[in-house]
């Protein structure tokens, strides 16, 4: 199955961008869940930290529940994430952002012309047809959020 392979690509990619460019993760040491909690932290990227934080406010807490799929403020998290992050890849250009736009054509909507139903109310044409939302929430919610399925 090389679409596998395109989306091992992509996730990559994505853990990637939630890393500090040019360094090197350090083995923690240290035996105090607290420090070693704040080590963790400080090893995201300005992108990651602002994306938990903002999964943080929405989603809520283990102990309070869990937040389905369905939900209107998880669907919108998740649309803007995917957004933020597909939106400088289909920008950039050179051989690995050629790559990266092969990856991204599998979640991509076909267009349907007459045959979609929702063009004809007046919709948008839907751009996506599959948002990856578990493996982004997964991926930089790391340590802070969980699937359940």
């Amino acid at each position: 199955f090389p679409e596998l392979q395109l989306w091992q690509q992509l996730r990559l990619l994505l853990q990637k961008k939630c890393e500090i460019h040019g360094r090197d993760r350090r083995r923690d040491r240290s035996r105090s869940p607290r420090q070693s909690q704040q080590h963790r932290e400080a090893d995201w990227s300005t992108w990651a930290k602002r994306w938990r934080r903002v999964i943080q406010a929405v989603l809520p807490g283990g102990e309070v529940g869990a937040a389905p799929w369905s939900d209107p403020e998880v669907r919108k998290l998740c649309a803007a994430l995917w957004r933020d992050f597909v939106d400088p890849i289909e920008k950039s250009e050179g051989l690995d952002a050629q790559s990266a736009k092969r990856c991204l054509a599998l979640f991509r909507a076909d267009r349907r012309g007459a045959a979609d139903v929702a063009a004809q109310l007046g919709a948008a044409p839907a751009e996506w047809a599959f948002v990856p939302a578990a493996d982004l929430l997964l991926i930089v919610g790391s340590g802070s959020v969980g699937v359940t399925v």
